[in-house]
Formats: C-alpha cells, structure tokens, sequence
C-alpha cells in the first residue's frame, strides 16, 4: 500500500492531481465537528473525485473527532458531503484519530471492497 497524506491546505490543493495517475482508492478524513468548513470540504471531495482518472476509485471518508459534542455523525455526513450522489462505492466510518477508534473498521471495509 502507498500512502500519500496531502493536507488540505489551500496551496497545496492546485498539486493533488499529480497524485492520482494509478490510484485504488481515496481515504477523506473530515473534521465532522468543523460545521464552517463543510462546504469546502463537500466541494474539493467533488473536484478531487471529477478528475478522470479518479473517476471510478472507492471512498472511504472518515468522520473525524466523533469525541466532540458538535461532531456530525455518520449519516449527517453523507448528506453534507453529497455522497448519496456519487456512482462509486463509498463509506463513512465515525473516527476518534487520536485514540485510533474507527480506524480500522474503516481500513477493513476498504480492504473487503478493494478486494
């Protein structure tokens, strides 16, 4: 498995493209707590999954920081990032990063439909 962690800085974003010749699958972690950023986040998701040779990959989406009170849950997500309107496999696992909860819930879900 390669990995590449490409941050979602704003300067960064105009590089992405270069990683996606010969990718498997997109892993999109998301601060579910982060109400002000959901737009951006459903809009570069969208941008990233237009580009043709992402036309077909899985996503799994990670629901970050599920510990906050404010944090959206699964479902929610689904909605804000529009994945009902996707034509691919995706997933939304609730995650707590720092304490490693949901993560490999998610790994396996993308392990069974990579497979």
């Amino acid at each position: 498995m390669q990995v590449w962690d490409i941050g979602g800085q704003d300067r960064l974003r105009k590089m992405w493209n270069y990683y996606y010749e010969n990718t498997d699958a997109l892993i999109y972690v998301v601060d579910s707590a982060d109400t002000e950023r959901f737009g951006e986040c459903a809009s570069e998701l969208h941008k990233v999954l237009s580009h043709e040779n992402m036309a077909k990959v899985p996503v799994l989406v990670y629901a970050n920081k599920q510990d906050l009170p404010s944090a959206k849950n699964p479902q929610e997500m689904v909605k804000v990032l529009e994945l009902d309107k996707l034509e691919r496999k995706w997933y939304v696992q609730a995650s707590i990063a720092k304490n490693k909860t949901g993560l490999a819930e998610g790994l396996d879900w993308l392990n069974t439909t990579l497979g």
